[in-house]
């Protein structure tokens, strides 16, 4: 399907640009627009006839208030309760009163200058009457809505934070619900702010608040000038008010009223953004010095910008909604000031109807109105977004899980009552396995099929990319395989209830994320229920072989590495050294070897170990960042505790472990290649003997070095 030549901003049409990427052809009911560096992919539409261009946006707008409706009622009630009756009340009521201020400013300006008129015209001057109306003008619109306004002002941070804490028990009940395929599936993903649902709430608020206050100035109009010309006379004008927004909200180019998505194509413009990243990035800047590539990659990035100087990478909904011609603008300016022709005109038929005052009034009311419909056009756009930040939030609480759980008990109860005191026995039957979102899809593992014996312990060993981890995670109940069956005590594994399975399964891997909490309760989270046991924490942390890295800490266990990075400052607080070397000691992230954190991850496993609960433990690679007596002290404890557990070694460094395994799984190309006990499988002569092999060689002595001993 060809793509659409870009348009430039004047309308002339530009030749496809040749510096594209390409994704492969796009689905048919999908149009392309590319602007600037940007491809705008969006729904296509029919074409309709003019005549029913009106039915059609009515109808648009009342879909989008029903399905707004749907998400902000039951939104609008948990703030009420969120935040409690009385200041939600008070707050609401204050913010709708602020939105009538400029009608009452207006009728009250207006009376002002009635009386102003009537006595330069009588001739007769009426202080009394001009010192009121001025009177009422001050209290009313100066006074009362500066009171209105500091009260606002005072409570809100309250609610704000109420709401701010009420959304955050939601969003972290949901975050910790989710499995990892559902967490981190890129369409699903939940990253909602919390600070969005006050946004939202002001959003609503702010809606009906324009709402009001274009209601209570076309009454205004309508009042004003009924008293100059009749009431049809009224009516009219204030008819014509709401011709100019009319036209702006119909006729506008608003991408935001489009089903549509953005991303960048220029290829230069791509390349420039990713030199930028690497040259700016904390993470990267190691990398970047190590490899003495800085003079590259500026190099690089002036080639690649050059390329791009002359297309505009604006944003590419600013792009869109530019108009091409001026016609539309003009339309707009003169529509705009109609209402204000229409009266001249019929002060000119009817002299009468004159008035400066009521001339001045309408001059400032039209434009109050042009102010309050632009707002609304501007605030349109941040409340749709605010408002699907809140259809996330609810519509995360029912998200469907990609780990099915069922109503079964783990571990199974026997007929006494007892649970069993035996490790869990695992069973794979012709497993395949790709990640979600895997664009090839490709199958980490195939066709696997073993049966691991409860209370067990099983190595599993394979070269780089043989399928070791994708077992792992598998085994651990982190992801469900793309065919096949898995059985946890002859029941599949769906049939359980996946919060069971969790609590009865350990990972130790070589990644553990140091928490930002005491180092103790770090530790302690192994095993929730004893998070704040002194003693069971000493003891984790011995096992682990932390408790020396710990005993040098100042806080000992109550350190906190890393803690949440909070503070901002001036440039002038920086520039000062002592407040600058006084600011890196607050909150400072604490530095850690490979090896120390690897520890206290051990030592959290150990926790998990010594609160009696699991029936599988699965150990990827956990000393990866060790020296070898600490690794060998650390699978020795392992080994060591394993009753009424089932162990899964994962490990490149398996000479030790093997001799001890009850089964030995051999992984190679994400298929299992081999199976059985140390002995069996070095008869066989495959593929686990040349891996076993290569690690015996680098501890057998050099050939020609007996050679020179010999000689």
């Amino acid at each position: 399907m060809p793509e659409k030549s870009e348009k430039s901003p004047s309308g002339a049409s530009k030749p496809p640009n040749e510096d594209v990427v390409s994704y492969g052809e796009r689905p048919s009911d999908l149009e392309e627009i590319r602007m600037g560096v940007w491809s705008i992919l969006k729904t296509r539409k029919k074409t309709t006839a003019a005549t029913f261009k009106l039915r059609d946006t009515l109808d648009s707008w009342t879909t989008s208030v029903r399905e707004k409706s749907a998400i902000v009622t039951p939104f609008i009630k948990d703030v009420y309760v969120s935040v409690g009756p009385a200041l939600f009340l008070v707050y609401t009521l204050s913010s709708l009163a602020t939105n009538l201020e400029m009608a009452l400013y207006l009728h009250l300006s207006n009376n002002l200058l009635q009386q102003i008129e009537a006595t330069l015209l009588s001739g007769k001057p009426d202080p009394w009457a001009v010192c009121r109306a001025l009177g009422l003008h001050a209290f009313f619109f100066v006074l009362l809505s500066t009171l209105i306004r500091w009260n606002m002002n005072r409570i809100e941070p309250t609610l704000r934070t109420r709401l701010k804490m009420h959304l955050q028990s939601k969003i972290l009940k949901t975050h910790l619900s989710l499995d990892l395929p559902t967490f981190k599936e890129k369409n699903t993903r939940y990253d909602v702010n919390s600070n969005d649902g006050f946004n939202a709430f002001c959003d609503v608020l702010e809606t009906i608040n324009i709402i009001i206050s274009i209601v209570s100035q076309m009454l205004f109009v309508r009042g004003l000038a009924s008293h100059a010309g009749g009431d049809d006379g009224g009516l009219r004008l204030a008819m014509l008010c709401l011709a100019s927004p009319w036209f702006v909200l119909t006729e506008s180019r608003d991408l935001w009223k489009e089903t549509f998505a953005v991303f960048a194509h220029n290829k230069s413009y791509l390349r420039s953004s990713a030199l930028y990243y690497l040259a700016t990035n904390d993470a990267c800047k190691q990398d970047v010095l190590a490899n003495d590539a800085s003079d590259y990659l500026y190099k690089e990035y002036e080639e690649a910008s050059e390329v791009y100087k002359t297309i505009p990478d604006d944003n590419a909904v600013t792009l869109y909604g530019r108009a091409n011609t001026p016609f539309r603008s003009l339309r707009a300016v003169f529509l705009r000031d109609l209402p204000l022709f229409a009266y001249v005109l019929e002060c000119l038929f009817y002299p009468e109807r004159f008035s400066v005052a009521t001339l001045a009034m309408l001059q400032q009311t039209f434009g109050q109105l042009r102010y309050t419909f632009e707002r609304m056009q501007t605030h349109r756009k941040v409340m749709v977004s605010n408002i699907d930040a809140i259809k996330k939030l609810y519509d995360g609480m029912t998200v469907d899980h990609a780990v099915e759980t069922g109503t079964l008990a783990y571990p199974a109860a026997n007929e006494a009552g007892e649970k069993m005191k035996q490790g869990m026995k695992v069973e794979l039957k012709d497993v395949s396995f790709a990640y979600p979102g895997d664009s090839e899809a490709r199958e980490v593992l195939q066709n696997v099929s073993f049966t691991i014996p409860a209370s067990s312990l099983v190595v599993i060993v394979g070269s780089n990319g043989s399928g070791k981890s994708s077992l792992v995670k598998l085994l651990s109940n982190l992801y469900r395989p793309k065919s096949g069956e898995i059985f946890i005590d002859h029941h599949p594994i769906n049939s359980y209830r996946a919060s069971d399975l969790r609590k009865a399964t350990g990972l130790l891997s070589q990644d553990h994320y140091i928490f930002p909490m005491t180092v103790g309760e770090s530790i302690g989270v192994g095993d929730p229920e004893n998070a704040k046991n002194g003693a069971r924490i000493q003891e984790a942390t011995r096992l682990g072989l932390a408790s020396e890295y710990v005993d040098k800490l100042p806080k000992k266990l109550d350190e906190v590495l890393v803690p949440m990075l909070t503070n901002y400052a001036s440039q002038s607080f920086k520039d000062c050294e002592p407040f600058k070397d006084y600011l890196n000691k607050v909150e400072k992230v604490a530095e850690m070897s490979g090896g120390e954190k690897q520890r206290l991850g051990a030592a959290r496993t150990f926790m998990r170990i010594l609160s009696g609960n699991l029936k599988l433990l699965v150990v990827d690679e956990p000393t990866s960042a060790m020296d070898a007596e600490a690794e060998r002290q650390i699978f020795k404890q392992l080994r060591e505790m394993r009753e009424g557990m089932t162990t899964i070694l994962v490990t490149h460094r398996f000479g030790n472990l093997t001799r001890h395994a009850d089964l030995i799984l051999c992984m190679k190309d994400g298929k299992l290649v081999e199976s059985g006990t140390h002995a069996e499988m070095m008869a066989k002569d495959g593929e686990y003997c040349r891996l076993y092999n290569i690690q015996a060689e680098g501890f057998a002595p050099d050939k020609t070095e007996e050679m020179d001993e010999a000689s």
